[in-house]
């Protein structure tokens, strides 16, 4: 980090993309020939960053950095992992990632629901997004006005498809 700041020093950066550029890859890959390991809440956090800043290649780099060396995940290393499946589009990911979470125990949080049910909706698939609703429920989560309104777009499109009004 120290590394970083220094470099900033006498530099405007007037948006992230700059900071993502070499600077900090190269700082990641300097702390690594040095023996220093980053931990799972910095490389999580390069991964959203990069993400956000539509670096999706980085951030993918980051995630496969994190699974090389057998970087322990936690919840929010599996949700930023999951938000880049969701936004490639990759639905079917998105839920890999809740049962590799159920089967590491790692505990998943209101976000990880609401990741997945966006993902789901996105494809199109009401009815997983349905039982992802209850789901989250079930395990305790209080709805919010974001997983009410994916809630009500998944029940609403359900109804208007074909299984939705053989129910």
């Amino acid at each position: 980090a120290i590394a970083v700041f220094d470099s900033l020093q006498g530099r405007a950066t007037g948006n992230l993309t700059w900071l993502l550029g070499t600077d900090v890859w190269e700082m990641v890959k300097r702390s690594r020939i040095r023996g220093l390991r980053p931990d799972v809440v910095s490389m999580t956090t390069m991964m959203l960053i990069c993400k956000k800043e539509g670096q999706m290649e980085k951030a993918w780099e980051i995630a496969q950095m994190i699974e090389e060396k057998a970087i322990r995940k936690d919840t929010l290393t599996y949700n930023a992992i999951a938000i880049l499946h969701a936004h490639e589009r990759e639905w079917t990911k998105v839920l890999d990632i809740l049962t590799i979470m159920e089967r590491e125990g790692v505990a998943r949080n209101p976000a990880t629901y609401q990741i997945a049910i966006q993902a789901t909706n996105d494809a199109g698939r009401w009815e997983e997004s349905m039982k992802l609703f209850d789901e989250m429920e079930e395990a305790g989560f209080e709805e919010n006005v974001r997983t009410v309104d994916l809630w009500l777009e998944a029940a609403n499109r359900l109804a208007a498809s074909d299984k939705g009004s053989e129910l």
